[in-house]
């Protein structure tokens, strides 16, 4: 359930039961130009308004559109300083939202167009479309944006019960650092990042919404707002009774980095903090303080301005170290300590979720190796089978070489003892011829025989 913050008494005010249809969208579709003069060449090309005398002259300069251009299809949600409709533009015949002001003080209404002209020039995939900034001809501001059907990040969060199925969710926190990235390079911070503030669309696509808070930095004027915006995710997680308080900070508090707690100077790190609080909830199953008993949103920003959250690793043991270095690297208490945009923050994250090694953890060489093998599998199996094919080879090779030799040695050896016999044989040939030489008393011939004999063989003559 969704609450808005009356300006009056701050609080929160429940309103309808969410739909089946909900904010907004991931996709873009080409934003239409604002019928309004110098106001809408500033939306289309002089970026985000500046300071509270600008937008005081936007709010003069919106153009009065008449109210027949949209089919009103019923209210989708009301708080005390606006509301939400469900519209056909009769123009395009698209199904859209429109966000009405219905606070009656300049500063509601001040803030109402800051936030339309800086949505309006968050063109991103990841940030909701602004279609139409004007005034109806009663004087009431509003804008008109893109419609789309699917849940909210906390409800996809709690959906998950398994630590798998938690970071099977990853790359709808990578898709918002994204998102943030590309504000921040815009040098517009949200202030209010929160898994309520997210929307999945049932294709996937991922929405930031709520820009209700954001500023450009070195905008000294938006400081000037002051309160705590109610978080039904801290309701639901502490029992807390009063979770707003006002005239103290502007956030929620659960994801509230401690300097925008303390009431301090924000900047990107502070979104980048938001972010790392938002992963924190997402492996550990709960927001960061909810075990806390806690009975108001003064005692809570106490404790995240002066207490850490207990470490992500004693929450969840499961969780792999280089995420959990990530983590803590985006929710450091110092502000220098962290990533120092989003950016950088989401180039870690599309690290992890890639298997690559993450530049805020610190890797062990026995680490190091495993994820090199891991990262490496097909490789490095493709040579481990031609190792073991080659040593086979190998084995077979000096297997047959060797039998080979075995071979010729026998054989010479059976050609030493044949050529042995032969040479016997024929000494003893030689000798037997001796023998008949001497007894026909031929001396000569005899002598002839019996050297030859001696020659082949030691023979009985020799003897």
């Amino acid at each position: 359930m969704t609450k808005l913050i009356d300006d009056k008494d701050h609080q929160p005010t429940e309103i309808l039961p969410q739909p089946t249809e909900i904010l907004p969208p991931a996709s873009h579709e080409p934003t239409q130009d604002f019928d309004g003069g110098a106001l809408g060449s500033d939306i289309a090309g002089e970026g985000p308004p500046s300071g509270e005398a600008a937008v005081e002259d936007k709010v003069g300069q919106l153009p009065i559109v008449d109210r027949k251009h949209y089919q009103m299809l019923g209210e989708f949600a009301r708080g005390g300083l606006g509301r939400i409709l469900r519209a056909r533009d009769r123009r395009t015949g698209r199904v859209v939202a429109i966000k009405e002001n219905i606070g009656r003080s300049d500063v509601v209404a001040k803030r109402f167009v800051r936030e339309a002209l800086i949505t309006a020039n968050l063109q991103h995939p990841a940030i909701v479309p602004v279609y139409e900034l004007g005034r109806w001809s009663t004087g009431e501001p509003f804008f008109a944006m893109k419609l789309v059907t699917g849940r909210s990040l906390r409800e996809v969060m709690q959906g998950a019960k398994t630590l798998d199925e938690r970071l099977a969710c990853l790359p709808l926190l990578l898709s918002v650092a994204e998102a943030l990235a590309y504000a921040h390079g815009k040098r517009i911070i949200h202030r209010d990042l929160k898994p309520a503030n997210v929307l999945i669309g049932d294709f996937g696509e991922t929405v930031v919404i709520d820009w209700g808070l954001a500023k450009t930095i070195g905008d000294a004027n938006t400081d000037a707002d002051s309160e705590i915006v109610a978080d039904d995710a801290f309701v639901a997680d502490t029992g807390m009774v009063d979770p707003t308080v006002a005239g103290t900070v502007l956030g929620t508090p659960l994801y509230m980095s401690p300097e925008q707690a303390s009431a301090g100077a924000v900047d990107e790190r502070s979104d980048v903090y938001a972010i790392g609080a938002m992963l924190y909830h997402l492996i550990a199953g709960h927001a960061p303080y909810a075990e806390r008993k806690i009975r108001n949103s003064r005692d809570l920003v106490h404790v995240v301005s002066t207490v850490p959250p207990i470490p992500l690793g004693i929450r969840e043991p499961g969780a792999p170290s280089d995420l959990l270095a990530i983590v803590y690297k985006a929710m450091a208490r110092d502000p220098v300590k962290r990533y120092a945009t989003a950016r950088e923050l989401s180039e870690d994250l599309r690290r992890f979720t890639t298997g690559q090694l993450v530049s805020a953890h610190h890797y062990d060489r026995r680490t190091l190796l495993a994820r090199w093998l891991k990262r490496h599998r097909a490789p490095v199996t493709v040579g481990a089978v031609l190792a073991v094919v080659l040593a086979i080879v190998a084995v077979v090779s000096v297997q047959r070489v060797v039998a080979e030799r075995d071979n010729a040695g026998e054989q010479r050896d059976i050609a030493v003892q044949q050529t042995t016999r032969a040479e016997t044989e024929l000494a003893l040939a030689l000798y037997d011829k001796g023998r008949v030489a001497e007894d026909a008393q031929q001396w000569s011939r005899a002598a002839m025989y019996y050297a030859a004999s001696r020659r082949h063989h030691d023979s009985p003559a020799a003897t």
